[in-house]
């Protein structure tokens, strides 16, 4: 994957342009594509220059190309010290990142389909006509999901919440397996697998979710659609879910982090583009331990980060996000939300 046009989205503070892309590689499709072809750009994020919980500044950065690095090599679950893992709840098993292991090798069991009609039919974010029930309703096929609490929804929201893992991605659930889906700008989401196609149920705000009539959690894609151009049209983008994988950075980091002793922090912190899970993305990983709560923004997102809310790995004081698609060049910063609630 590549890095966006860096034009779609300007940084602020006047930071390096974006490499240019190698012209022999593939432009995939991309949700920051999709954004620019609808106009839907968010406002950008202030660069104010003041220290945020960490002491890390809030100035935007350029990930790194990996030409002459050392290179990131992807962590896998396992007993071994390099695995990923983390202390924060929510990350062990039975929970969403619990079940990562699961994604790659489940086919869907049970109902093959859930029966939904194509995208494009009702799947306005503006039809949330079922969105608010009880998990006992169902709109073609797909049921309407449990919702979170409104404490857990909101702090998700306003990016205090400190485990959005446990919100987002997949999970089983009492009559099949939740999915829910954090999209601002989406007009509808429906989620992809083998001899799956479940169109998702919109909450407001952004985020979208169903109950799938399946047994297990499938090996799924998310289809993501977006206002179009043209008067009338709709530009879909299939991506993964970031919400589906383990911690990409390995328990021993974590272990020399929390006691002060990791030598090569320039290594575990930051950007760094990789491969997790045999998806290739980049792993964004920051050191707040005071932080309520850390999001990622970038050229990528039109420097709005509600979309991709950061996880806390416990008492190391890191967040960590891995985010498939996102390659060297891309800008980004991370927005923090400080234990007085102030955000930097």
């Amino acid at each position: 994957f590549h890095p966006e046009d860096p034009a779609a989205a300007p940084a602020p503070g006047g930071n390096v342009p974006v490499p240019p892309h190698d012209p022999g590689a593939a432009e995939p499709a991309t949700e920051a594509d999709a954004r620019r072809r609808a106009g839907r750009e968010h406002d950008h994020v202030a660069a104010s220059g003041v220290r945020p919980a960490g002491g890390l500044s809030t100035a935007s950065f350029l990930l790194p190309a990996t030409s002459g690095r050392r290179p990131c090599t992807p962590q896998t679950p396992g007993p071994e010290t390099t695995s990923p893992s983390g202390p924060e709840p929510g990350t062990g098993p039975g929970t969403a990142a619990g079940q990562a292991s699961l994604f790659a090798a489940t086919a869907p069991v049970g109902p093959r389909s859930a029966t939904t009609s194509p995208v494009g039919e009702g799947t306005s974010a503006g039809n949330t006509d079922t969105a608010a029930g009880t998990g006992t309703r169902s709109r073609q096929g797909v049921r309407v999901a449990e919702p979170p609490s409104d404490s857990e929804r909101l702090r998700l929201l306003d990016g205090r919440h400190h485990d959005p893992h446990s919100l987002l991605g997949a999970r089983p659930a009492p009559g099949g397996v939740t999915v829910r889906v954090l999209r601002p700008s989406a007009l509808g989401v429906t989620v992809v697998a083998d001899g799956l196609r479940a169109e998702l149920h919109h909450e407001g705000r952004g985020l979208f979710s169903g109950l799938l009539p399946v047994a297990e959690i499938p090996g799924y894609e998310l289809l993501v659609r977006y206002e179009g151009h043209a008067a009338g049209a709709a530009h879909e983008v299939r991506v993964a879910d970031p919400y589906r994988f383990l911690p990409a950075l390995g328990e021993l980091d974590l272990h020399l982090i929390s006691e002060g002793r990791h030598e090569e922090l320039w290594h575990a912190l930051g950007a760094h583009p990789m491969s997790h899970g045999g998806v290739p993305g980049t792993r964004f990983t920051v050191w707040a331990p005071n932080a309520q709560g850390v999001r990622l923004a970038g050229d990528f997102t039109y420097w709005d980060g509600t979309q991709y809310p950061m996880r806390s790995l416990g008492s190391s004081g890191v967040w960590e996000l891995f985010v498939p698609g996102i390659g060297e060049g891309a800008r980004y910063k991370f927005e923090i939300t400080g234990p007085d609630g102030s955000r930097s």
